[in-house]
């Protein structure tokens, strides 16, 4: 097979595993997927969709009936695992690289089309078997079971409620983008403080920020029935030349990242000064924890929780309203 033609059916596989994963996604929601969401998907003129919907049927992964396209038990295995590729290379980008928590989706939806099963198990074990991907949604295992759980959004929450944020929806792009800019990430905590005009405002991270439904509508919580010790100083907190001790790091920090800070001593109770920010707009800041000297960005920082040291009744650095 010459190397056009090759080039031409891994973009036919492409399309048609990125149709499966469409097909699923609608399943999910209860729906049926038309041709024309399918269209719209996936960029194709009609006679495009036709064929791979005609080279879907011929494998017998879908099923096209006149109220729209199913999945066959097959077809669903096949969606899963691409599922699964696209999770786990999230994961895998969010714990162990530098790439932005809003390019996370991106990258992988170009990847998960080049992994092997072989490939995802293994990816899975080095990973320590991740449940949730960095939005929190579920990860698929090796035998295509998703764990579930009852959707409660933000704008489900009571004025006063405190919720532990479990996914963040990344469609429409240019909603994710938004809630990605605030800050918004899985693991954390948030409070509703008032609703006014249509908007829910919260409390998250120090400052209040006023969402509109759609952008409520966006982010999956878990209601917390006991009020937590809400919110911690973080380190980015810490002032220059100030000493604080580390209480604990954030559930955001997992993989690589973790694993680097823990080795540089940064862990619970150890002590840690702020010694100089960079020259360079002042990121990263230079610390000093267990004699050593050791450079960390502001991202990085507001995940280590501390507690000032050196200071009268425990002056509480920041915002922390």
């Amino acid at each position: 097979m010459g190397l056009q033609r090759q080039l031409a059916k891994k973009i036919e596989r492409i399309y048609c595993e990125d149709a499966l994963k469409f097909i699923y996604t609608q399943s999910e929601k209860h729906n049926l997927a038309s041709l024309k969401g399918l269209k719209g998907v996936l960029g194709l003129s009609e006679a495009e969709i036709l064929n791979i919907v005609r080279i879907l049927e011929q494998l017998k992964l879908v099923e096209l009936k006149p109220e729209g396209l199913s999945l066959s038990s097959q077809g669903q295995e096949v969606a899963l695992q691409i599922i699964r590729a696209h999770r786990l290379w999230e994961t895998y980008l969010s714990w162990e690289t530098d790439i932005s928590f809003s390019d996370l989706h991106k990258y992988a939806e170009r990847k998960e089309h080049d992994l092997t099963r072989s490939d995802l198990d293994k990816l899975d074990a080095h990973l320590g078997y991740p449940d949730v991907d960095p939005h929190g949604d579920p990860i698929p295992n090796r035998d295509g079971y998703v764990a579930r759980q009852p959707v409660v959004t933000l704008s489900d929450l009571d004025v006063g409620d405190i919720a532990k944020i479990i996914h963040l929806e990344d469609e429409p792009e240019a909603v994710f983008k938004k809630l990605s800019a605030y800050g918004f990430r899985v693991h954390t905590l948030i409070e509703v403080r008032d609703r006014q005009d249509g908007k829910v405002i919260v409390h998250y991270e120090g400052r209040d920020l006023a969402l509109d439904t759609i952008e409520a509508n966006q982010i999956d919580v878990h209601l917390l029935t006991e009020k937590p010790a809400f919110p911690k100083q973080t380190l980015a907190d810490l002032p220059r030349g100030k000493q604080a001790r580390v209480l604990d790091l954030s559930e955001q920090l997992q993989g690589l990242t973790r694993r680097r800070l823990l080795d540089l001593g940064i862990t619970p109770g150890a002590k840690i000064r702020n010694e100089m920010p960079s020259s360079f707009g002042g990121d990263p800041t230079m610390y000093v924890i267990r004699g050593t000297k050791v450079a960390l960005r502001k991202d990085q920082a507001k995940l280590i929780y501390i507690t000032p040291l050196n200071e009268p009744g425990g002056v509480m650095y920041g915002n922390h309203n």
